[in-house]
């Protein structure tokens, strides 16, 4: 048989194909059944789609805080990002397009195509999954007033320096020494003696000098000749001198006939020294240098004080001509400077022998000044040891302890952050060597002290909450009846509760009867802000029927026949109560004054009681 004559025709009633070409199946199988297409064979193909939406979760953000060294604190901006899954169903309507030839039913066709157009259901989105918080510009870094950033942290100010303190600065943007800037209000032979937070930063005047006691100096004054001043404002007068006039030869130290000799503009008493000049009918002039105190005279003419410092006498004492002249020393070796005038191993001697010190950042060794190490380059003039040379700057970690931190009050738990301190600055004299440190001049001495940890997380023990890195009671909660919480919890007020209780459900009252309810309840617990969760029950329940009204045997109050007889009563002792309406069916119909009273039946019989046959079936009265 050819596909091209069985698809779409019927056999007649009497005949039946038996097998269908390649594509088509056999619909029906007996007589007068035909061939019929797959490509009629309709089916639904199901899928799913699924997508990443981004734009459904909301990008969040947040500052955090902490605390830096030196009292100061920074800010962080932080960012996080979101996405949740979404996933539609879909459907199509497809065909089938070949199928097994000869086989009975639609089910043998195979094969998929003529599919027609999805249709999509409605997206269903999951919930937001986020990112974890990540860093997002710069810190921001503040310096409370008296510091000043020192690469690290806040650091104190320093003398002769003044720190207004700052506010949220971005940290990139912070160079080492930001937010100090050295104070300029002194006037000059001032020493700064504190700093402060504006351009007005503590000072005292210089030895040699004194400032005005008065409000508001602005100045330090020269201590002025015939005064010694230690600094600040102290200043006092020298002893009493005799004044001379005399020429003063070339390289003599140059000053008024008599006046006084201001070393270093007079610290000390020390530096109370006249010159002055007399002469006798023997000896030409010549000069005597003595405390002014003492007057002119005695032997101790010594010519070699006339010259300055840094020059020694040429010639001995001349009793014929006191012009004696003074030329530069010349002993100091390379790097040092002259501290007086040369002073002659004996008398009338010629000697160049000025006294002298090394400059700074060199030390004296023997008869030179050395330059100080590299790793200890500095030095104050005047160092005679190379253990008095000292460094630069140096910085030293630290290596203290963590104090643990302690759990806070109504807390089960607590966890710490671990903590430590910044490196601290110190300025060390070298060693006898040279190559390592010695004593610190100035700076830390160590770097070991010990830091507070401070709370990272806390759980509540019972009756109290978790609120940050705190524990307050739950009496504090609501209307403070909320006392209890369970040891160790983790969340908010949320997990204090309290016990409560729910009153039974009255039951229904039947009609016509009086009922009396129990009062019973059951227990709970009620956490704040939710409901209380103890079980429901049913109230007991008693009641009797109300007058004219009798508890029938389906346990209702039905109305007493109100036409003058209630009961029924047998001779032997049986009483059957009457109602107005048939409460059963068949019922004891009674007439009585023209009314009609029903009794009760029951199907089969009992002892002792009013049995009755009816339509076949024996039913008994009920009390």
């Amino acid at each position: 048989m050819s596909s091209a004559f069985a698809a779409g025709y019927s056999c007649p009633a009497y005949k039946k194909y038996t097998s269908c070409n390649a594509g088509y199946y056999l619909n029906g199988t007996g007589a007068g059944n035909s061939c019929s297409s797959c490509t009629g064979v309709s089916f639904t193909n199901y899928g799913t789609d699924t997508t990443t939406d981004y734009s459904g979760c909301t990008a969040t953000s947040q500052t955090v805080s902490g605390s830096i060294s030196g009292g100061g604190s920074y800010t962080q901006y932080q960012t996080r990002t979101g996405s949740r899954t979404g996933t539609r169903s879909k459907s199509q309507t497809c065909y089938r397009t070949g199928g097994a030839g000869g086989t009975s039913g639609s089910s043998a066709c195979t094969g998929m195509g003529n599919c027609g157009a999805w249709s999509y259901g409605s997206w269903s989105y999951g919930a937001c999954n986020y990112t974890a918080w990540a860093n997002s510009g710069a810190r921001k870094i503040t310096c409370p007033a008296g510091t000043y950033w020192n690469g690290s942290g806040c650091a104190s100010c320093g003398t002769g320096y003044y720190c207004a303190g700052f506010n949220s600065v971005d940290e990139s943007s912070l160079l080492n020494g930001y937010g100090r800037k050295s104070c300029t209000n002194a006037p000059a032979n001032a020493n700064y003696t504190g700093s402060a937070t504006t351009n007005s930063c503590a000072w005292s005047c210089k030895a040699g000098y004194y400032g005005s006691s008065v409000a508001g100096s602005t100045s330090c004054a020269d201590c002025g000749s015939g005064n010694y001043c230690t600094g600040g404002t102290h200043r006092a007068t020298c002893a009493s001198t005799v004044l001379a006039s005399a020429p003063i030869p070339t390289n003599i130290i140059s000053v008024s006939s008599g006046s006084w000799l201001d070393f270093n503009h007079a610290t000390s008493t020390s530096d109370c020294v006249c010159e002055w000049y007399f002469s006798d009918d023997v000896r030409t002039q010549y000069m005597n240098q003595r405390l002014c105190s003492e007057g002119p005279g005695g032997n101790n003419y010594t010519h070699y004080n006339w010259c300055r410092t840094g020059y020694y006498a040429t010639e001995p004492l001349n009793f014929n001509n006191w012009y004696n002249n003074c030329a530069a020393c010349t002993n100091g070796p390379a790097n040092s400077t002259y501290t007086s005038y040369s002073t002659p191993s004996q008398m009338y001697a010629v000697e160049s022998n000025c006294p002298w010190q090394c400059n700074a950042g060199f030390y004296k060794n023997g008869n030179s000044c050395v330059a100080c190490p590299s790793a200890y380059p500095y030095s104050d003039a005047g160092a005679t040891s190379v253990t008095q040379c000292y460094s630069g700057t140096k910085k030293r970690a630290w290596n203290g302890s963590q104090i643990p931190c302690a759990k806070p009050s109504g807390c089960a738990t607590v966890q710490c952050n671990a903590c430590s301190k910044s490196t601290c600055d110190y300025v060390a004299y070298a060693n006898s060597a040279g190559t390592g440190d010695g004593e610190v001049k100035s700076g830390c001495t160590t770097n070991n002290a010990s830091c507070n940890q401070t709370v990272a997380s806390v759980t509540a023990a019972s009756g109290y909450y978790v609120n940050g890195v705190s524990c307050p009671a739950c009496s504090g909660v609501g209307d403070g009846s909320y006392t209890l919480s369970e040891n160790g919890n983790t969340g908010g007020n949320a997990q204090c509760y309290k016990i409560c209780s729910r009153a039974c459900t009255q039951q229904a009252c039947p009609a016509n009867a009086t009922c009396t309810h129990g009062t019973t309840s059951t227990s709970g617990v009620q956490y704040y802000g939710g409901a209380c969760n103890a079980a429901a029950s049913t109230c007991t329940m008693s009641f009797e029927c109300n007058n004219g009204y009798n508890l029938t045997s389906g346990n209702i109050c039905a109305q007493l026949c109100t036409a003058g007889a209630t009961h029924l009563k047998t001779g032997t002792g049986v009483s059957i109560p009457l109602y107005s309406a048939p409460q059963s069916v068949p019922a004891i119909n009674v007439g009585y004054n023209g009314d009609v009273c029903y009794g009760t039946l029951a199907t089969g019989a009992a002892s002792g009681a009013f049995n009755v046959k009816y339509g076949g079936s024996t039913y008994h009265a009920v009390q």
